[in-house]
């Protein structure tokens, strides 16, 4: 075979041809993949053949070896491990051996940096199985051959970066080679800034695995001596890799750095006010960093966590280079919403530090917005408000509220100033004032007053940008505190000027998602305006029918589409909701609108399917409401609807769409109890059977098809006895996963199992609700149930987790009722000592709580049976 034309075909500019020869490598990848991987790497390693050849080469080979997907990612895995051992180490020899020639020869300056990724994929799979261990010790040998340094230094980093790789995964040995090549490449006395950068991006993934070497002071002190010189280094880029370094030590070595803050104080400060603005924005960077870790609510959950107040000893002189960022806004990118300019970055860091010493930042912040307010250039007036802004979310409410009532009249007439950055600035800020001091705005005369400037703010002859931000401000101000009676009047106009912005012919994506937004929190809000409620949801029905002519021949139509219905629908949940949340009356209402409600809903689910094969998330949210709106009467639509509970069942790669069509299963079971059909109840129950035994579907989607599962039994009653022993052994697997690796898991995977938990037991507890009282299909589950229990019971992340609590205690009750003669099985000594526990559980006040409740309610069940 000839892999070189192969690969030069894959850069043919013939799209024809490329789809040729990515077949034709797919199929070898496929069919032989010994045979790939080892005729890849030889043209990889090949010195005569073109570098766009080779580096496609490697490329290939890199792509075999990781996916982003979960389940292709494993198989490859494993692919690669069962290769033939010496196969695999034949080709790791020559990736090593490519690594130093590759760097030497003319004309292949790429390839390094491809073959560096490919053996970081490959340790990325070996390490976690203690193979391949000698790699650091090779790559660090390779340093002293000064040709390969910078590709072994880009190598190591990437070894670090992999998410396969913990700090189990390397010996502390091979961590002290590792950091001490990657701190040499840093060094100042290191002539080549390219070196430099390499290796302190290198040392940006390598942190993690330091936990060790900064606990020993002398390594520590080396370590940060490094970085902090790289900070002065005469190129730009190692300057903000050195800061980004500094950044990454101080969240993850909080506790060691008090020796250090001082200058690097002195460092970032500097940096902040002269230097270039990559590395100025990594400087502020820092401090926005240490005071999301010394906010008050976040360490106040950290019993061990000692607070060195880093930021309360250096705001004084921290926030005078804060605000001076502030006048240094970049005119150009007012309108691009992905920047990040130093403006930006010195005005979140000025909020985090209110957010962290509190009363303290006023006195050193409220003279600027003074000196600054008086000024007559839009940097000035737009600093003024945004520093301002910074204050409203931190300090003690009380204190701020004579200021920010007294300021109120400054930023509310900011919104005449002729520039779109300080309109935008001072709706942004009112935004703030009503979600935080909405006292200042209680009176007639100045809701009057900010009613009718963000109202202007609306009109097309402000930009989109500025609209979009007012429709977040009239968010606020619809959803703050006390405003639902004061609002009603206006509810009309409010509503009016937003769906009018949202027509605008210059709308934006963002003017009109925050147009909707703002619609559904006035809906929320006014409560009392009944009739114009009702004439919303009959113009709202009318607009999501009009979407179903929109165009969408292209790609950017469709999404247009999309877009729309996604909002429409919306508002139309929320109405509902608003509606179903109130008296008879309303759901009645709710009832007259419901057949040209779901018309629409069918028409958009149908009309979605025909395009993509999928349904959309926001209409079945919708219907969702609707289910539980309706109740029972939402049976004449049932079978038009099932379809499309199907589609969204078998929609496993967009897993929030499944996720969300297993909670409408939910409300079908509640709603329709008893109404269903046995064949529906037999296809959804396969279809959710097949979901949770399935590799790809996200993992997040299990547990609430545990719950549903618990749902459908209660629903069924006493017909779900065909299904318990699929389910009871579904039930079973998904115990075994969620009691794996309780020691070492990640917080992610506590969560995770935690989820599994409490949705398991919610299943059986459902289970022993539904078909409670038979005895000989309800024994066979009782014993899986009450061993998992006992397992779960004994780890301490399920003890802590009051959602899993309450679960196994309510479970508990329901077994209870549901089968006799259990009277040694629940009298069992673990059983009853975690009762104890929980029945003893009080809320912040001291009393018993909710748990405490709920366990003692078992305890009354459980002595039952044993007396």
């Amino acid at each position: 075979m000839d892999v070189t034309a192969l690969l030069t075909a894959a850069q043919n500019p013939d799209p024809a041809v490329i789809k040729g020869a990515e077949d034709a490598i797919e199929t070898m990848q496929n069919t032989n993949y010994q045979q790939f991987a080892t005729l890849f790497v030889q043209e990889l390693a090949n010195e005569q053949k073109p570098a766009s050849v080779r580096r496609m080469a490697g490329l290939l080979l890199k792509n075999s070896l990781y996916a982003k997907e979960e389940a292709r990612r494993k198989n490859m895995h494993e692919r690669w491990l069962n290769l033939d051992p010496t196969i695999r180490d034949q080709i790791k020899a020559a990736l090593l051996q490519t690594l130093v020639t590759a760097a030497t020869t003319p004309g292949a300056e790429l390839v390094p940096g491809v073959v560096a990724m490919v053996i970081a994929k490959i340790a990325g799979i070996e390490l976690p199985y203690k193979q391949w261990s000698n790699v650091i010790v090779l790559l660090r040998d390779n340093i002293a051959k000064s040709v390969a340094k910078q590709a072994t230094l880009e190598t190591l980093g990437y070894i670090c970066e992999c998410e396969e790789i913990d700090a189990d995964s390397i010996e502390q040995t091979d961590v002290d080679s590792l950091l001490t090549a990657i701190v040499q490449g840093i060094c100042k006395e290191e002539p080549d800034n390219n070196v430099r950068l390499t290796a302190t991006e290198a040392l940006m993934n390598a942190i993690e695995f330091a936990d060790e070497n900064f606990k020993k002071e002398n390594e520590r002190n080396y370590i940060m001596q490094v970085v902090c010189e790289a900070t002065l280094c005469s190129e730009m880029k190692v300057r903000r890799a050195a800061y980004e370094c500094l950044v990454k030590i101080h969240e993850y070595y909080y506790d060691e750095m008090a020796n250090y803050i001082k200058e690097v104080f002195n460092l970032t400060v500097n940096a902040a006010r002269t230097d270039e603005e990559d590395v100025a924005l990594q400087a502020i960077e820092l401090w926005s960093t240490l005071c999301e870790r010394e906010m008050p609510e976040d360490y106040e959950v950290e019993d061990e966590f000692v607070n060195h107040k880093f930021v309360k000893q250096a705001v004084a002189g921290l926030v005078p280079m804060l605000l001076e960022t502030l006048t240094k806004q970049d005119e150009d990118s007012a309108e691009d919403e992905d920047a990040w300019t130093l403006s930006m970055a010195g005005a979140a860091c000025l909020q985090l530090c209110a957010k962290t010493v509190e009363d303290d930042i006023v006195p050193l912040v409220l003279p600027y917005v003074e000196h600054a307010a008086v000024k007559t250039t839009w940097r000035d007036r737009d600093a003024a408000l945004m520093a301002f802004s910074c204050l409203l979310d931190g300090p003690d409410r009380d204190s701020l509220k004579p200021k920010v009532a007294a300021a109120l009249p400054f930023v509310v007439e900011q919104m005449k100033f002729p520039s779109p950055v300080v309109k935008h600035t001072a709706s942004y800020t009112i935004g703030l004032v009503c979600e935080n001091v909405p006292e200042v705005i209680s009176s007639p005369e100045v809701l009057q007053q900010i009613l009718g400037v963000l109202l202007q703010g609306l009109q097309p002859t402000e930009t989109p940008k500025v609209a979009a931000k007012v429709c977040e401000a009239v968010g606020q101000l619809a959803g703050a505190e006390n405003q639902s009676k004061m609002l009603t009047p206006y509810f009309t106009n409010i509503v009016t000027a937003l769906i009018q912005a949202a027509e605008r012919e210059d709308c934006t994506p963002d003017l009109k998602r925050n147009a909707y937004e703002a619609v559904n929190i006035a809906v929320k809000s006014c409560t009392d305006g009944l009739d114009l409620t009702m004439q919303l949801l009959n113009s709202m029905i009318q607009k999501l029918h009009e979407t179903l002519g929109m165009p969408q021949s292209n790609k950017e139509e469709q999404q247009k589409l999309i877009d729309a219905q996604a909002l429409f629908c919306g508002v139309l949940q929320t109405i509902i909701e608003v509606l179903t949340s109130e008296d008879k009356y309303r759901m009645q209402l709710v009832a007259q609108f419901a057949d040209n409600l779901m018309t629409v809903f069918l028409a958009v689910l149908k009309q979605s399917v025909d395009r993509s094969n999928s349904v959309p998330e926001e209409c079945m949210n919708a219907v969702s409401s609707l289910i539980i709106a309706c109740e029972k009467d939402f049976i004449k639509y049932i079978e038009f609807f099932f379809p499309y509970v199907d589609k969204g069942l078998e929609n496993k790669a967009e897993y929030e769409v499944c996720k969300t069509t297993i909670g409408v299963i939910s409300d079908i079971s509640r709603a329709l109890k008893g109404s269903v059909s046995e064949q529906r109840w037999d296809a959804i129950v396969m279809k959710l059977l097949e979901n949770v035994g399935s590799d790809q579907l996200h993992r997040s989607v299990k547990p609430p098809i545990l719950e549903c599962f618990g749902d459908i039994a209660l629903s069924v009653g006493a017909g779900f006895e065909k299904y318990l022993p699929h389910v009871a052994q579904m039930l079973q697997s998904a115990s075994n996963v969620s009691l794996t690796d309780m020691a070492s898991s990640s917080e992610d995977d506590v969560d995770h199992h935690n989820d599994l938990r409490q949705n398991i037991l919610v299943a059986y507890s459902c289970i022993f609700q539904g078909m409670s009282g038979n005895q000989a299909a309800l024994g066979p589950i009782v014993q899986p149930f009450l061993g998992f229990l006992a397992k779960a019971i004994q780890d301490p992340n399920f003890n802590e987790d009051p959602r899993t609590n309450m679960a196994a205690c309510q479970a508990l009750a329901d077994l209870a009722v549901a089968v006799e003669g259990l009277g040694a099985l629940l009298g069992n000594h673990i059983i009853s000592a975690y009762l104890s526990k929980c029945a003893v559980s009080k809320d912040s006040s001291g009393k018993p709580d909710d748990l405490s409740e709920a366990a003692v309610h078992a305890q009354r069940l459980v002595a039952k049976q044993l007396h």
